[in-house]
C-alpha cells in the first residue's frame, strides 16, 4: 500500500476514520496542521523518551531546551512534574519496556501503523501505556480505538512469540490527575479488528460515506469546509420544532436525550464558522457585513532578565516585584526523597477536592451520583 495510506490510517486519527470513513477523502490533499499545544505535547513525549531510555528523572532536564516542529520549549517544573508521574507509572509495570516502538497493524488497516509510547510484554499480558500531556480534554482507555490499534500492531509483531492473551491499555494524563486503565482479551481484540477491517478498506475508496459527529470532527482537518457537518448542525438546530430556538425548559426529557449527544457538534461547528470566516477575511475574501479590525492588545513584559535588572537598579527589592510559586506535588515528592518517603508529609498538607458534577454518557466508568447528592456536592464546591 502507498505511503499516503500509512498516513491516512494512522492510529492517532482512528477515532475519526473509523467513525467517518469519508473523512479520508476530504483530508487526503489537505496539509497537516499543528498547534503550540500539540508541539508542547511532542516536547513532553521527547522528554519521556529521554528519561526512560537513560534511566534519569525528569527534573534532571530542568532548564534544558527541546526544539521540534519549529517550536522551542524549556523544561519547566510543570512539564517535569507531569513527565515524572508517567515515568513512575511505567516503573510499576512488570517487564522491560519498549519505548516509542513502531507497530504495524496492516493486516487490519492497509498500510496502517502507529508508535506506542511504552510496551511491556510479561507473563501473558501486554501492557500498552500512552502518555497524554494535554490538560484540556480528558482521554479514557475504555474501548479506545487508538490503543486497540496499537495492541493489534503489537500482537502482529510480538504476540505469538510472547503468547499474549490479555492486553492492559492505559492512558496516563498527569496534568488532569488522570490515569485510566482498561483490559481486553486477545480474542476480543482480534474480533474487533475484523469488525473494523472493512471500514478501513472502505475509507481508502472515493465513495466512502461521511458520518459527522463531535468526536470524529474534533481534530479533522476538513471540518471547516465539510458540508455534511454543516448540514447535520443545521438539521439538529431545527430538530422538528416549529421554530429553530425553542426555550430549553419546554423540551421534554426525550427531546433532551436525543439532542444532548449532538449539541457538542453544533457548539464546535459554530466556533469553527467564526474561525473560518476570520481566516477567509485575512486571506483577502471579505465577508459581507463584516470587517477586519485590530483586536484589543494588552501590555506585557519584554525580556524578563532585563526587567529584573532594571528594577534592581532602581532600588527595588525582589520581594516587591517577584511572585513566588510552589513547585508541583510530583517535584515536591522528589525533593522529599520519593513517593513513599513523602507520603506521610504530603498527606497532611495536600487536598483533593470533590470534583464538580458532570453529565457524561453511561459508558463512563465513574460511579453515578444520586441527583440530591449531586446538588449537595455542587453547593460545596461552587
Amino acid at each position: 500500500m502507498s505511503e499516503i495510506a500509512h498516513a491516512l490510517l494512522g492510529a492517532s486519527s482512528a477515532i475519526r476514520w473509523i467513525n467517518c470513513p469519508g473523512s479520508i477523502r476530504l483530508t487526503r490533499e489537505l496539509p497537516d496542521q499543528t498547534s503550540e499545544f500539540a508541539a508542547l505535547g511532542s516536547a513532553a513525549h521527547e522528554l519521556c523518551e529521554k528519561c526512560l531510555n537513560d534511566g534519569s528523572d525528569a527534573a534532571d532536564y530542568m532548564g534544558n531546551d527541546i526544539k521540534l516542529k519549529g517550536c522551542e520549549f524549556t523544561v519547566d517544573a510543570e512539564m517535569a512534574d507531569a513527565v515524572q508521574q508517567y515515568i513512575d507509572y511505567i516503573h510499576t509495570i512488570p517487564g522491560e519496556p519498549l519505548i516509542e516502538v513502531r507497530v504495524s497493524y496492516d493486516e487490519i488497516a492497509p498500510g496502517g501503523f502507529g508508535t506506542a509510547d511504552a510496551l511491556n510484554l510479561h507473563d501473558g499480558i501486554g501492557y500498552l501505556t500512552d502518555y497524554k500531556h494535554g490538560a484540556g480534554i480528558r482521554v479514557d482507555a475504555f474501548d479506545n480505538p487508538q490503543l486497540k490499534l496499537y495492541a493489534l500492531g503489537a500482537y502482529q509483531e510480538f504476540g505469538f512469540l510472547h503468547n499474549i492473551d490479555t492486553w492492559r491499555l492505559t492512558i496516563v494524563q498527569p496534568r488532569l490527575d488522570h490515569i485510566s486503565e482498561w483490559e481486553i482479551t486477545t480474542r476480543d481484540l482480534l474480533a474487533w479488528g475484523e469488525e473494523i477491517k472493512p471500514i478501513a478498506e472502505l475509507a481508502l475508496t472515493d465513495h466512502a460515506p461521511l458520518h459527522p459527529g463531535e468526536k470524529q470532527c474534533q481534530f479533522c482537518r476538513a471540518k471547516l469546509s465539510c458540508r455534511a457537518r454543516a448540514d447535520l448542525a443545521i438539521q439538529t438546530a431545527m430538530y422538528e420544532f416549529s421554530e429553530p430556538t425553542p426555550k430549553v425548559d419546554t423540551l421534554s426529557d426525550e427531546d433532551v436525550a436525543t439532542l444532548l449527544p449532538l449539541v457538542g457538534n453544533i457548539e464546535s461547528w459554530c466556533k469553527d464558522i467564526r474561525t473560518y470566516a476570520l481566516q477567509r477575511a485575512e486571506h483577502g475574501h471579505p465577508i459581507a457585513g463584516y470587517k477586519l479590525v485590530s483586536g484589543r492588545s494588552i501590555r506585557r513584559w519584554g525580556d524578563a532578565e532585563t526587567v529584573h535588572t532594571t528594577l534592581l537598579q532602581k532600588g527595588f527589592d525582589p520581594n516587591q516585584f517577584e511572585i513566588r510559586k510552589l513547585i508541583g506535588i510530583g517535584a515536591a515528592e522528589k525533593l522529599l526523597g520519593g513517593k513513599k518517603a513523602a507520603l506521610p508529609i504530603l498527606k497532611e498538607i495536600t487536598i483533593k477536592p470533590q470534583g464538580k458534577p458532570a453529565l457524561v454518557t453511561e459508558s463512563d466508568k465513574r460511579p453515578a451520583l444520586i441527583a440530591t447528592s449531586a446538588e449537595a456536592d455542587f453547593s460545596k464546591v461552587a
